[in-house]
């Protein structure tokens, strides 16, 4: 029962830390790709105000 429980806790530990990792990379590829829609729009906007 012991080791069982152990081994467990492990999996547990080792998943906890993988969705970690998971979420600082998509943190890494999110925030960019935020940034990049960002100026996207805010050229559309000003292209769109342009001509008027």
């Amino acid at each position: 029962m012991y080791s069982q429980c152990i081994g467990l806790d492990l999996i547990l530990a080792l998943a906890k830390t993988i969705l970690f990792l998971m979420l600082f990379l998509l943190m890494d590829v999110i925030i960019p790709f935020r940034i990049l829609l960002g100026t996207v729009s805010i050229i559309r906007l000003r292209n769109l105000r342009l001509p008027a």
